[in-house]
Parts: structure tokens; C-alpha cells; sequence
């Protein structure tokens, strides 16, 4: 149809009309999306539920003692002989992956991913086959150092499975590789190791009770500036000492558990129970928190105990006896993951590794450690809907603002 002035107006009305039906499909096709994202999004949202919710098996926050539990490792297969039975030390490799040494399997170190599942196994192949494993640490080129106490040297291998050789230590009860620097511990003190060698650097301290001896030193932390803290089990102690060597602080954590009784030629730990909060009975592996707090696990309290790194003084302690998640029966290693914002604890005695979380463990705010919490467990599962929905929101926003600039400038065009 024409017009007076010549404009075909059927054209018109046609060409709208096809347009008006693109837009509605365009509409109905997002409107579509967004439902199915949102309909994704609250089935995340009932797995969250369900995960936070107590199970049966999960002990409570006041079960816990206030620790958050997240998973337990009990092995790195499906049957009887692939389970844990004396998980005896850890370490967490920069990307998360947890290394685990058994002292009822000798011959292997396991490799597990952040998520708990099964990755390999270090020593199966080996030259000379692994026996009696101690420590293990794993160094920032992913070399893996495990001691062997009863052989008194440190093996040395790839992550991949390739040995490297050895270098002899006495003892090593347990090894602390981070930031370039290696400190062993031993019964008698504790040595800075030159890693590419292994010769010692410093040899700290001596067997025995008095101020600079040491009785097994079962626990080490390096923090950022080279200080090195270590905890003094026997002696029941827990010191502070520079990147020379140096000693900074030394608490007493509790009695010497070298003066425990024996009942029946059976250490009793109850004869070293004190009423006050920061007594420890048997202090093992140490760590050090993204708030630069000490934790230290305590085999013979079940509990995690966190002292202040400038003079060791006692913040708090957590934990609680029991066989149900997030409870220690003899826990004997501990480390952290800055990452994820979590501690991977060796719990001997319920033969598995839990993955738990300690309040205020993370730096900054307690915003901010929420979000860092959130971000490595379950949450995450959300961020891409999340993602996809602002996406979809904003194509919307920028295509509406299009349609109504196109609009106005046909109304101007007109008016002309």
C-alpha cells in the first residue's frame, strides 16, 4: 500500500511485524534460560543445604570442640587392604595435593587431590624399597623428601615416582621444606638442612630436660620470614627461633611427658591432664595459619591448640575424643592449606586424614574469610549459574538500552 507521499506502509507493518516475532522468540528463549539456571541454582542450593545440615556420623560444633569439619580420607581404594591404618604424617603440596605416609605401609607415600580422591603412590618403584616411613615434605619443585628414622637418612624422590638418591640424617622424625628453607627434626634437636646436598647448616640442641635440650622434636613451621618454630614433645614445649638459629621465645605447653607415670609398663596420659586450657599433653605437628597463628595438634589431649607467633602465647583451643567426623582419636600431624583455608590433620587412631577448619584461621576480616571458606568448598558449584544468569541479565540491559536509543532516533528522524 502507498502512501501520499510514497512510503509503501504494508512493507512496513510487515517487516515490524517479523521483527515483533524475533523479539518475543529472543525473549522466550531467555526468559527460558534464566528458569533453567535458576532451577539449577536452588538444586545447588538444596546440596549445600544437605551438606551443612548435621548428618548422622557428624558430630556437632559443640561435639567438635568448634573445629568445621569438611571430609575424611580413610584410604585410596575400596577394599580392606587399601585403608589407612596408622596414618602417621602429611604435607600439602602448593596446589593442594595432600602427600600421606602410613606407618602400617612402609614401602609407599599416597598423593590424594584437595577433593579427597586417590591420584598415586611414591616408592612402589623404587631402587631401594622404602622402610619404615617417618615424615614426608614436599618442596615448592615438588620434590618429595621422606625420612626413614629407623635407616637415619632422608629419601629423596620426584612426584612422579623418581628416586633421587638419599642423604643421611639421624633419626628424622620430622622434615619442614618452605620458602627455600629445610629444617629437620630429630630426638636430640633439630638441624638447618642445606636441601640441594642435605648437609647441615645449624645443628641446634642436644638430648635432655635443661633449657636448650630437646626430647623428640615432632613438630615444625616455617612462616614467611624464616622463623622457624618447632614443638619439643617429651620436654612438652614450644619455641620460636630465627632464620639463624637463634632462639627468639620458649614456652612451656605443659608437664614433661618424659615424668609421666607407667602403669603396668603403659604410659597413662591422664597423669598429665591439667585443668588449665592451655596445658598440652603431648604436643606433635605444627603449622602455621593464614592468620600467622601456630597450631599445634596434640596426640594426647585430641585437640588442636593455636598460640600467637610474636610470644606464644595461648589464643585457644579446639577439638574433642571420638570416633564421629571432626573428632581426634591421637591426631599426630597437621597442615594447612592457604588456599582453601583448611588444615589436613593425620588422625591416627580412627586410621584416616580429616580435612577440617579451626575460626579465624584465614587472614583479614571475617568477611573476607568467609568468602575464602565459601569459595573452596561447595559454594563454588554456584558461581557459574550466578555467572551465566548476570550474563544473560546484562545482554538484556545492553539490548533494551539499544532498543530504545534505535527508537528515539527514529522519533527524531520523523520529527525532521
Amino acid at each position: 500500500m502507498m502512501t501520499d507521499s510514497g512510503q509503501d506502509t504494508y512493507g512496513d507493518s510487515t517487516s515490524a511485524s517479523r521483527d515483533g516475532r524475533a523479539t518475543r522468540r529472543i525473549r522466550m528463549l531467555v526468559v527460558a534460560i534464566i528458569i533453567i539456571l535458576l532451577l539449577a541454582l536452588a538444586g545447588v542450593g538444596i546440596m549445600l543445604a544437605n551438606l551443612i545440615s548435621p548428618r548422622s556420623g557428624v558430630a556437632t560444633a559443640d561435639a567438635t570442640g568448634g573445629i568445621e569439619w569438611v571430609r575424611s580420607i580413610y584410604g585410596w581404594g575400596t577394599t580392606p587392604e587399601e585403608q589407612f591404618v596408622q596414618p602417621h604424617k602429611l604435607d600439602i603440596a602448593e596446589d593442594g595435593t595432600i602427600w600421606v605416609t602410613d606407618a602400617m605401609y612402609p614401602s609407599r607415600a599416597f598423593a590424594f587431590s584437595p577433593e579427597g580422591t586417590y591420584v598415586s603412590s611414591v616408592g612402589d618403584e623404587a631402587e631401594v624399597p622404602l622402610r619404615g616411613l617417618g615424615p614426608i615434605a614436599v618442596g615448592m619443585d615438588d620434590r618429595l623428601f621422606i625420612g626413614e628414622p629407623m635407616l637415619d637418612w632422608v629419601r629423596v624422590f620426584t612426584k612422579e615416582g623418581q628416586d633421587l638418591g638419599a642423604f643421611s640424617v639421624p633419626n628424622p622424625i620430622d622434615i619442614e621444606y618452605a620458602r627455600g628453607t629445610m629444617v629437620i627434626g630429630s630426638t636430640s634437636g633439630f638441624a638447618i638442612i642445606d636441601p640441594e646436598t642435605g648437609a647441615p647448616r645449624v645443628v641446634i640442641g642436644t638430648r635432655g630436660q635443661g633449657d636448650s635440650e630437646f626430647d623428640t622434636v615432632n613438630g615444625i613451621a616455617i612462616d614467611d620470614d624464616g622463623a622457624i618454630y618447632v614443638s619439643d614433645a617429651y620436654n612438652n614445649r614450644l619455641s620460636k627461633y630465627d632464620a639463624e638459629g637463634e632462639r627468639v621465645w620458649m614456652v612451656s605447653t605443659g608437664a614433661p611427658g618424659n615424668q609421666v607415670e607407667l602403669t603396668g609398663g603403659t604410659a597413662m596420659a591422664e597423669s598429665r591432664v591439667t585443668t588449665a586450657p592451655a596445658q598440652m599433653q603431648l604436643p606433635g605437628g605444627v603449622t602455621i595459619d593464614g592468620s600467622g597463628r601456630i597450631v599445634v595438634v596434640d596426640a594426647f589431649d585430641f585437640s588442636i591448640s593455636v598460640f600467637n607467633q610474636d610470644d606464644g602465647t595461648f589464643l585457644a583451643k579446639y577439638g574433642e575424643h571420638g570416633r564421629l567426623d571432626g573428632q581426634f582419636v591421637w591426631p599426630v600431624s597437621i597442615e594447612y592449606d592457604p588456599q582453601r583455608d583448611w588444615f589436613a590433620v593425620a588422625d591416627k587412631g580412627n586410621s584416616r586424614v580429616q580435612i577440617i577448619r579451626l575460626p579465624g584461621s584465614a587472614p583479614g576480616v571475617d568477611v573476607e574469610s568467609q568468602i575464602r571458606r565459601s569459595l573452596a568448598g561447595p559454594l563454588r558449584a554456584c558461581v557459574p549459574p550466578v555467572l551465566l544468569i548476570l550474563l544473560v541479565l546484562i545482554v538484556l540491559a545492553v539490548r533494551s538500552f539499544k532498543k530504545r536509543k534505535d527508537s528515539q532516533s527514529g522519533v527524531a528522524g520523523d520529527s525532521v
